[in-house]
């Protein structure tokens, strides 16, 4: 059972706290406070950079005196946004941790401000019921902040409304309870394929809540109270990027996951029943080439339109990358690929192959993102 947490007296307190909490969430050891009081800090307290992502995400800590119902105001994000905008290297998420109570109001301000892209980053807000909820799910940091409390929550389970953002689910995702059931490859992919079913849930299916959960270490269950939808059936038809998802999904998966769906009581209710320790295998690598035999690529432009076609389909597709550059076309338009792959989604590639006697045109640009590659 869940318990009602004080939060830190101090400020100090709390930003201890936080920056514990997302050195756990994003698996950075290097997660780090930004500067101290009274230093310029660009709306930034604590930044790092997540396994599961390309670039450094920031957290601004905000205390808010809750017996004197001190609230986060909608001003105070859009200050605190605009600050971040100056922290360098450039945020790729930026989030405000508050001991304030869950507001639906900045929620929803949060979630326009990140779909208009108006500072560049997607902005979020953890409230303290938020943050409270997560450390329960975190032994080392709830026995070490709250000695007196009770066990650790074990009920691996997650509800997300329409207002919530992705970093919820990740952190769900990289919870010890759930990591001790799959590897990391495994762990990004699935949080791919369940934000795709999210995604579907609260704009097509006009859900009010997604619940995951992950049953006796080997059942993932994805259900919400939209419009009856059966992903692996309608998916498989429509659109690309759930055409594609679908696809990959019973490629990889193949005999090692039995899935099913219903539709009962107002809920769509997705099991996915993972068979001979699937979630613990790694996830084969996705492998790219570039250009394709059937591409026509003359100019740098049309080198960074394919990039940006392939990076779409790698955020997707939430495996990691073997990369295969091919001799053919201007050497020019290989390096505006290479450029975009690397600077976006860099982290996720594994490995590359390069044509010989090219090293010298890429050798020191896959070596400053410690990518290893083969000549062939």
């Amino acid at each position: 059972m869940k318990q009602q947490l004080n939060p830190p007296a101090n400020w100090n307190d709390f930003e201890d706290l936080c920056h514990k909490l997302w050195r756990s969430i994003w698996g950075d050891p290097n997660t780090q406070k930004h500067g101290r009081r009274g230093q310029a800090q660009h709306g930034v307290d604590i930044y790092g950079k997540p396994s599961y992502a390309s670039g450094y995400h920031g957290v601004q800590c905000k205390e808010k005196d809750r017996q004197l119902a001190k609230e986060l105001k909608i001003e105070e994000i859009e200050t605190e946004s605009s600050k971040a905008q100056l922290f360098t290297p450039k945020l790729e998420s930026f989030i405000i941790a508050t001991t304030a109570a869950r507001d639906t109001k900045i929620q929803e301000k949060c979630r326009m401000l990140s779909s208009e892209n108006k500072f560049g980053f997607p902005i979020s807000v953890w409230s303290w019921d938020d943050i409270s909820d997560e450390i329960q799910y975190r032994p080392e940091i709830f026995e070490a902040t709250y000695k007196d409390g009770v066990d650790v929550y074990n009920n691996i389970e997650l509800h997300l409304s329409p207002l919530d953002s992705g970093d919820k689910l990740m952190a769900f995702m990289t919870r010890p309870c759930v990591k001790e059931f799959m590897s990391e490859s495994t762990m990004l992919y699935l949080s791919c394929l369940i934000l795709e079913f999210y995604d579907n849930a609260f704009i097509h299916g006009n859900a009010s809540e997604v619940k995951i959960q992950l049953l006796e270490g080997h059942i993932l269950s994805i259900s919400d109270n939209g419009k009856s939808f059966d992903p692996f059936k309608e998916l498989q038809n429509k659109g690309r990027g759930g055409h594609f998802t679908i696809l990959e999904f019973k490629e990889l998966c193949g005999d090692d996951c039995q899935v099913s769906y219903c539709y009962k009581n107002g809920l769509n209710v997705t099991i996915l029943d993972f068979k001979n320790d699937f979630l613990k295998k790694e996830i084969r690598p996705l492998e790219i080439e570039f250009p394709c035999s059937s591409d026509c690529i003359n100019t740098r432009r049309e080198a960074k339109v394919s990039a940006i076609q392939d990076i779409q389909r790698i955020k997707k597709s939430g495996r990691k990358i073997k990369l295969l550059l091919k001799s053919y076309g201007p050497i020019s338009g290989s390096m505006e690929y290479l450029n975009s792959l690397l600077t976006t989604v860099g982290n996720r590639i594994e490995s590359a192959s390069i044509p010989n006697g090219s090293e010298y045109q890429y050798e020191e640009l896959l070596k400053s993102y410690n990518i290893p590659y083969t000549v062939r």
